[in-house]
Order: structure tokens, then sequence, then C-alpha cells
């Protein structure tokens, strides 16, 4: 598990979303170091982001595949490693996250339970390796703030609790603790789930403050920043402040395709009763892969007509 300065810059571009770039980066190492175990953990964040920006069912169909590949091609590597049972969690995390999205509840339960279980395994043969709380402080919170359900009755029946609180501490300790350790390369990951999770699982108050504070040294062009930033924003009544983000997020052939920005950002100014607004639900339906927010897509473009009078448009 070499996190050599190749594979440091390929996880730096895949958290900017410059997965072109980043894939070019995975593809140089494979010929030099075709066992570094890090190339099959590299590749999972690429379909990871690649899926939650596209939104597209038939590419996860496609991709999911790939999953038992790279867990087969960790198991050969060294075992001695704390990168050893992190990278299998991380890679069952990842597909759990990406399956929930997809209503395959019991699968992602299985995987939850199986990165639970190497995270706990894990900090007990290197109590001393940070990564650890990015995992189980995710589980924790995911679980902890579950309605009662199937996925819950599911992670139940593995003997799986969790707590929101002590979650969003472990992430938060890490948070704070990353700058100054050898690990800060993966600050940015680490945020990234932090703000989701206190703004769209806990619903906290303090989300847009500590979003905006943890956020600011990031790079600015980390087009994961916009939409950390702007998500938080919008979703706290900030509207100004996310249209601006938005209209100056980093663009270009580099960054990978993120309809979604285009919706949010009609949403921010739809907020404020701009029916210019339109033109960016437009782009998002022209652009989008995915199935979600295409009717509410088309109910906000339905406003945006009745607030021109436009009533045969609405």
């Amino acid at each position: 598990f070499d996190f050599n300065q190749n594979c440091l810059k390929s996880y730096q571009h895949i958290f900017e979303l410059k997965l072109g770039t980043a894939k070019q980066l995975i593809a140089a190492e494979k010929k030099v170091h075709p066992q570094n175990a890090v190339i099959p953990l590299l590749e999972n964040y690429l379909d990871y982001f690649y899926l939650l920006t596209t939104e597209s069912k038939s590419e996860y169909e496609r991709l999911q595949q790939n999953k038992s590949i790279r867990l087969e091609q960790i198991s050969k590597a060294d075992k001695s490693s704390p990168y050893y049972l992190y990278a299998q969690a991380e890679i069952n995390l990842q597909w759990a996250l990406i399956r929930s999205r997809y209503g395959a509840y019991y699968a992602a339960s299985r995987e939850i339970n199986k990165a639970n279980g190497l995270l706990k395994e894990n900090q007990k043969k290197h109590p001393n390796f940070p990564l650890n709380d990015k995992g189980l402080g995710l589980i924790n919170v995911v679980f902890g703030a579950l309605p009662d359900g199937f996925m819950k009755s599911a992670l139940a029946t593995f003997g799986m609790r969790g707590n929101v609180q002590t979650g969003l501490n472990q992430l938060e300790k890490l948070v704070e603790k990353l700058p100054s350790t050898s690990y800060e390369p993966f600050y940015e990951e680490v945020v990234f789930y932090y703000s989701y999770l206190l703004s769209d699982v806990a619903k906290s108050p303090s989300a847009y403050a500590k979003t905006i504070k943890y956020t600011t040294r990031i790079p600015n062009n980390s087009l994961l920043k916009s939409y950390m930033q702007a998500y938080v924003c919008i979703r706290n009544g900030k509207n100004d402040q996310a249209i601006e983000i938005l209209e100056n997020r980093p663009k270009g052939s580099a960054y990978q395709p993120f309809a979604y920005l285009d919706y949010l950002l009609g949403v921010a100014k739809l907020h404020q009763l701009d029916v210019g607004a339109s033109a960016n639900f437009n782009q998002f339906l022209q652009s989008n892969r995915g199935v979600n927010y295409i009717k509410d897509s088309y109910l906000r473009l339905a406003w945006a007509s009745l607030l021109k009078n436009d009533t045969s448009g609405y």
C-alpha cells in the first residue's frame, strides 16, 4: 500500500472532481507499480464520485461488478498494513452509500455491517491509525439517525447500533487533528462526509458555520468544495452566497460534468423569485443522465412561469 506522490495526486484530483486526470495518473501508476494495492482503492473512489455526479442507474449496474474484483486484488496485499482492512472497509462503505440511493437496502446493510467489522478489527490492530474514525464516525451517524424500517431492522439483525452525536464527535475530532499530521491529504474527504452528515442526516443548526469553517482551507479549484458550500448555504437560507459560489465555481473540460449543480443554482435563484432560474433548470434537464430531480425541475419551471404570469406555460 504505497501512497506515493503519484497516488496522492490522483486522490487529490478525485476530490477536486477532476476524474479524467485522476484516471490518467492511476493508469500511469499501474504501469510502474502494478502490485500497488492503493490502485484498486483509488479506482473505487473514481467509480463512487462518477456515480454520485452522473446518478446513472445503467452505469451503476455496469460498474458494481468492480467491487469484488478490487477486494480480491487487495486481499493479496500486505496484511500487516493499516490500509489492508481499511481499504476493504472503504470499498464496502462506498458501495453501500451508492446502493442506498437505488433502494438496494439489504445489500447496503450487509456492506455497512462488513465495513463496521473491518474497521473495528483495524482499530484493535492499529489503534493509532486515525482514518479508522472516518468510516466508524460515518456509520455511527447514519445508523443512529435511521428511522425505523427495513434497513434499520436489517442492520439490527447484525447487532449494530449507532449514535449520531458520537459519530459527529469522531469526525470533528478527526477534522481538527488531520492538518497537523502526515494524514493531512485525507482532510477534504473527512470534511466532505462531515458536512454532509451535519446538514442532511443530523440536520444540525451548526451545519452552515462548520461547513464554511472547515472548507475554507480547501483550494478553490475543487469543484467538490463548491458543491459542499453551495449545498449547505441553500439548506440554511443563504441564497446570495449560494448563487455567488455556484456562478463562480471552477469550470472546464478537466472537471467531471455535474448537472446537479445547475439544478441547485436554479433552486437558489427561484428562492429569490428570479425567473432567470428557468435557464438553469433547462440546462439541468438537458445534461442530466440520472433519474432524480426531473419532476422537481418541471415543477419549478412551472412556478417560474407563474411568476411571469404565463399561465399557459405553467
